[in-house]
């Protein structure tokens, strides 16, 4: 069966291929429907939310845990998106378009991937979502 994610990813075996992803965080902006991060990844969404989760240690947390613990150095990932995804995360967005655009094909490097994230982002905004990109 399909991940919420990919039509073409299952948990046991992701696609291979790129995806683009939505991302609704907690906080309110007047104005705005919402704010929303759109981000890219080689790797199926579910394992980079994993390797966002994911402690130096190896462990894997939580959201809440992950907002509990706070920003250390002590994260695999220490990017600035992902210390926003932690701490603002309220849940994922395949209702919004990114289901039906994945997987993204990427036989020209990052190209294509790069092209469909900004796309996406570009739609929502249109649509009158507050959106970060990665």
């Amino acid at each position: 069966m399909p991940t919420d994610h990919c039509p073409l990813c299952t948990w046991e075996k992701p696609c291979g291929n790129g995806h683009v992803y939505v991302v609704q965080f907690v906080t309110k902006v007047d104005g705005y429907k919402g704010f929303l991060y759109v981000g890219k990844t080689g790797k199926a969404v579910e394992q980079r939310f994993e390797d966002n989760l994911t402690r130096k240690s190896g462990e894997i947390v939580s959201f809440v845990q992950a907002r509990e613990i706070g920003e250390d150095k002590l994260w695999k990932y220490n990017t600035n998106s992902a210390k926003l995804i932690r701490s603002s995360y309220k849940r994922h967005r395949p209702d919004i378009e990114y289901f039906v655009r994945n997987p993204i094909i990427r036989g020209d490097g990052d190209a294509r991937l790069n092209a469909a994230e900004v796309k996406l982002a570009e739609d929502l905004r249109k649509r009158g979502w507050l959106v970060k990109q990665a």
